[in-house]
């Protein structure tokens, strides 16, 4: 998927794979390791996470919960940031993909795009995309 929407380093931004991050949110210790993140960065050091994806394998979990853990890595993210833009991201759980974007402490989740389906597939790329271009003309 990250091939097919051109997300690879370039000059601008930086992929991360099971990157850890950190920071005191609210007087709060947060770290998170998310499964994918693009950001600014020098070589392994992250500067500026743009985008957060948490791949969450199971259907059910009693113990997992994959939008926590992307609303926590946000949360790093702004603290580290220091700016008012908006942060995007992604979570999947089974084969259901959420889209999410976050703004001050308010986000919105998108409806589900399931991954087995062809239309829902193509979408899924097309977003990913989108968010290429949000990055390179608003974010950067």
């Amino acid at each position: 998927m990250i091939n097919l929407a051109n997300l690879r380093s370039n000059g601008k931004f930086r992929t991360y794979f099971e990157k850890t991050v950190e920071a005191e949110v609210e007087g709060h210790y947060l770290k998170i390791k998310t499964d994918f993140m693009i950001a600014k960065g020098i070589l392994d050091m992250v500067k500026t996470p743009y985008f957060h994806f948490q791949e969450y394998k199971r259907d059910k979990d009693p113990y997992g919960d994959p939008i926590a853990q992307l609303i926590e890595a946000f949360l790093v993210a702004q603290e580290r940031n220091k700016n008012d833009l908006p942060l995007y991201g992604c979570y999947v759980v089974g084969r259901l993909w959420y889209f999410v974007t976050m703004q001050g402490k308010k986000y919105c989740v998108s409806k589900a795009f399931d991954a087995t389906d062809q239309d829902d597939l193509l979408r899924i790329i097309a977003i990913l995309r989108k968010f290429k271009h949000i990055l390179e003309t608003r974010l950067l």
